[in-house]
Order: structure tokens, then sequence, then C-alpha cells
């Protein structure tokens, strides 16, 4: 085989891994949150409780860049929050040693910033 072979072989196979890593691997912001994101509004009166996939929080912060979330419900902030694995209710994870104040399990896992 002539050298030229080689390398174009070569850079052939190195392109089809690259397409084959970026087309088949999991994306891990999706994986680290596969439930989408919980939010609890900040106005104790209505107390609504909310989720969203990344992709709706995505579209959110794209179209009101530097804003805080908004609850939908009364338009107060809203605070990020973390759902209870066994009970199921929404609460502001303030460390990640934190347990729910319903039922007191520990939290799984601290929800990002």
């Amino acid at each position: 085989m002539s050298r030229n072979l080689i390398i174009a072989a070569v850079a052939l196979i190195a392109f089809i891994t690259l397409v084959a890593y970026f087309t088949f691997r999991t994306d891990r912001s999706t994986s680290a949150a596969p439930d989408g994101t919980w939010w609890l509004c900040s106005n104790q009166s209505c107390g609504n409780t909310f989720n969203l996939s990344l992709e709706e929080y995505g579209a959110y912060t794209k179209a009101h860049y530097g804003e805080g979330m908004k609850c939908p419900k009364c338009k107060s902030p809203a605070i990020r929050a973390t759902k209870c694995s066994k009970c199921g209710k929404v609460y502001v994870l303030y460390s990640s040693s934190a347990t729910c104040p319903n039922c007191g399990t520990p939290a799984a896992v601290a929800p990002p910033g």
C-alpha cells in the first residue's frame, strides 16, 4: 500500500469515530436532570410548584436573558427546588446534606445553582 492510502484510511477511521461519538453519546445535561428542573414560587400565598424541561428552561432564559425565573401563576420570583423521591414534595434544597421537610428522606442530588 502506498503511504497516501494509509494516511487516507487512518483519517477516514478517525472521522467515522468522531461522527459516531457525537451522534451516539448521551447528552450530559439531559442525563443530569432527566425529570427537568423543579421550581417553587417565592410568594408564600401562591406556593405554586412547577417543572420545566431543560429545553423549556433554555428557551425561557434565552427569551428573558438576565432575569430570574418567574412563577407562571403569579409572576413572583421562583426559586430552584428539588422533588423528594419518596413523598413527592417539592422543596428548596439549601445543601447537599438536606432532607425532605415532609418525610425526612435525604436529598438525592443538589440542584445546580
